[in-house]
């Protein structure tokens, strides 16, 4: 990815722990590094293709100079989440100076890279030890994702094979790693579970871990959106639980306007499985 960049941006803020620091205004020094694909403003020389930073340097002015942050590390925090939420940017490595602050030092701060987070969306499966297996899985997600929200349970037959009922879980999660990591871990925690990858496609699982959404990325290679949305209610259902208002990038039909005709499915709070 290209970066566009803005050096020794200095700006005047409240910011410390201290009494006095909190009375007093001092002098904080950024660099930004913002990654950036500049191959369509660079082919088309038109500016509203381009990462606009000068647009960027007067918001971060504005916003640091109305600040009172006793931390610096917050500062970066808001300054970086303003960047790639606003400007629309992948990925930002900020340096936050702060000056004279230490003596004999000639400068503190911190240095910190920061992605633009995937929302996600996972839908685990189990027919053997369901209970436990489902537990595990979303223990370990929890461990790899950030801000989980877990879906009722839904319990149907077992598709293609005469087996145990399965439980199915959605979750939404949010991630800064690329969907080739997401899979790789979703298979490792397959794997550390019990899951034989090498069975039958209609079989018995200890644990199912199947990736369905990744923002709004179309891949066929990946299966993304997964297909199954529109073959499976233990797939649909879930996901339109946790995500009814938002659209199918492909169809471009909201999840809870879509329906399938798969028949059998109960739904049970989350709380079934810790009983």
């Amino acid at each position: 990815m290209d970066i566009v960049f803005i050096q020794g941006l200095k700006i005047d803020t409240i910011i410390g722990i201290y009494d006095w620091e909190r009375k007093i205004r001092q002098d904080i020094v950024l660099d930004i590094e913002m990654s950036f694909d500049i191959k369509k403003a660079g082919k088309s020389d038109k500016i509203e293709l381009a990462l606009n930073y000068k647009d960027v340097s007067k918001r971060i002015i504005t916003f640091v100079k109305n600040s009172k942050f006793k931390l610096i590390e917050t500062l970066a925090e808001k300054i970086t989440e303003i960047i790639i939420t606003e400007f629309n940017v992948e990925k930002v490595k900020l340096t936050l100076n702060k000056g004279e602050a230490l003596t004999g030092a000639k400068g503190v701060g911190v240095i910190i890279n920061r992605c633009k987070m995937a929302n996600i969306h996972i839908n685990i499966g189990s027919n053997e030890n369901r209970k436990h297996n489902i537990n595990i899985a979303i223990k370990e997600l929890k461990s790899k994702f950030e801000d989980l929200k877990i879906s009722s349970v839904y319990e149907s037959p077992a598709v293609g094979f005469k087996g145990d009922d399965f439980y199915n879980v959605g979750v939404n999660a949010k991630t800064n790693l690329n969907v080739n990591n997401v899979q790789d871990i979703l298979k490792k925690i397959e794997f550390e579970n019990g899951r034989k990858h090498k069975r039958e496609r209609f079989s018995s699982r200890t644990i199912d871990l199947d990736l369905v959404l990744y923002d709004d990325l179309i891949s066929k290679e990946l299966n993304l959106p997964r297909d199954d949305i529109f073959k499976y209610n233990f797939v649909l259902l879930p996901l339109k639980e946790l995500n009814p208002e938002i659209m199918h990038p492909i169809k471009k039909i909201k999840y809870n306007e879509i329906s399938t005709s798969i028949k059998k499915i109960k739904v049970y709070n989350s709380e079934i499985l810790t009983e």
